[in-house]
């Protein structure tokens, strides 16, 4: 933990929280004796996770390969053309993990320990590696679960899309109930519980299915086209897309490319060593005719809507410590006197002048602008600052982007103001 910065009160408190622990136990009406622990952390503190998490947080740094570990997950791989070679730096890594778990006491879930070949050759994907970790041999599988992901050799996701498809089709038998043309249930609620209930299923691993085949794809679309008409009431001829208007709920496939898209922004808004980030700046594309990777796919989907090109990372800490508060600002969305769309435009100009003499004179004045061509393309902003410290105007203007709506330029306007 003081190799991670943890130290002063912070540090002596955990060090009193795992020292000096005592075990017993009860059965019946006896209790046994006390005894000392000296290794672990305990069950069902808010902290044991973390701790747990920090204790194992240098094993990825002693593995000479490609590694990922979310939680107590340690996914191990590497690529090439010669298995022999692949399976002899994977036997490597596992002898260190080995030694590692020996060292500080842990051991490997074997029984949940597989391993799978990545491959487009049906005849290397029937080959047989021998894999060892603390003593006991790795069996292999065809489709192994990561994270909820089922994966396959060719990485089709078929099997995964069928999970999916298993699942919505046995929790849309509760909406097709609560659908009922008798007693059943009305539009609004039938929407949220598709929404919050159903749907939830299809978004998991959505950046992931953009890389699907369109015949995997539409098994889904069809699932939620069936939903739809629980929702609207609409018939089995009722056009797809009337029944999304009506309902109010997107296409699929619209939610899956904004996913994939959003998932890529993220990436490239992490820290520059994070693993995340080196893939998606060291990425190269490779033309396939059929199979398409989850980056091309990402890439042209950001082209195509105009992401920026200049971005800010996000903070993995944020700027506010959580003992601070920032207070929050005094909105005043009203004139002095109500008004609605009739009133005249002098009488609006008037009271608005009015609300702005109101306010004190001992504030910082700001006055904010923003808007682009058409509400879509070569947006602007600007604001004039009036400060009681000076009796000249501070006067910002300055483009926004190439392609942005009026909404974006407003809020440029807001926050290069407040950075002013």
């Amino acid at each position: 933990m003081q190799k991670l910065g943890i130290q002063g009160n912070m540090y002596n408190w955990i060090k009193s929280f795992l020292q000096d622990r005592t075990i017993a136990t009860k059965v019946n009406n006896t209790i046994s004796k006390e005894r000392s622990l000296n290794d672990g952390i305990p069950q069902g503190s808010a902290l044991s996770c973390t701790l747990f998490l920090i204790f194992i947080n240098d094993l990825p740094e002693n593995l000479n390969i490609s590694n990922a570990m979310f939680a107590d997950d340690l996914v191990l791989w590497t690529s090439g053309t010669d298995l022999a070679r692949m399976q002899s730096k994977l036997n490597h890594a596992l002898l260190t993990i080995s030694t590692y778990c020996e060292l500080w006491k842990l051991k490997v879930n074997c029984r949940k320990t597989i391993y799978t070949i990545f491959t487009l050759s049906p005849t290397v994907s029937k080959a047989q590696l021998q894999l060892q970790v603390q003593g006991q041999n790795i069996e292999k599988t065809e489709t192994p679960t990561y994270l909820g992901v089922r994966l396959d050799s060719r990485l089709t996701f078929k099997e995964h899309f069928d999970d999916i498809t298993s699942k919505v089709s046995k929790r849309l038998n509760l909406l097709k109930r609560l659908a009922s043309t008798n007693w059943g249930t009305n539009k609004k609620t039938l929407r949220q519980l598709y929404t919050g209930y159903v749907r939830a299923v299809f978004d998991y691993s959505a950046p992931l299915q953009v890389t699907a085949s369109k015949y995997n794809r539409n098994k889904l679309d069809r699932k939620q086209n069936e939903a739809l008409r629980f929702v609207c009431g609409g018939l089995r001829t009722t056009p797809n897309s009337a029944c999304e208007i009506d309902a109010n709920i997107e296409p699929l496939n619209n939610r899956r490319e904004r996913s994939a898209a959003l998932t890529l922004e993220r990436f490239k808004r992490m820290d520059e060593e994070n693993p995340c980030r080196k893939m998606t700046e060291n990425w190269t594309p490779i033309d396939r005719i059929q199979k398409t990777s989850f980056l091309k796919k990402a890439n042209e989907i950001a082209e195509t809507f105009h992401f920026p090109q200049e971005r800010k990372p996000t903070p993995i800490i944020p700027e506010t410590g959580p003992h601070q508060e920032l207070r929050k600002p005094i909105c005043r969305p009203e004139l002095l006197e109500k008004v609605d769309k009739d009133t005249p435009q002098p009488i609006l100009k008037l009271l608005a002048y009015e609300t702005i003499e109101s306010y004190p004179e001992d504030i910082i004045h700001a006055y904010t602008d923003g808007s682009s061509v058409n509400a879509v393309a070569n947006g602007g902003c600007g604001s004039v600052i009036d400060t009681p410290c000076q009796e000249e105007l501070i006067l910002i203007s300055r483009p926004c982007a190439k392609y942005c709506d009026n909404y974006d330029a407003e809020l440029a306007a807001i926050q290069k103001t407040l950075n002013t």
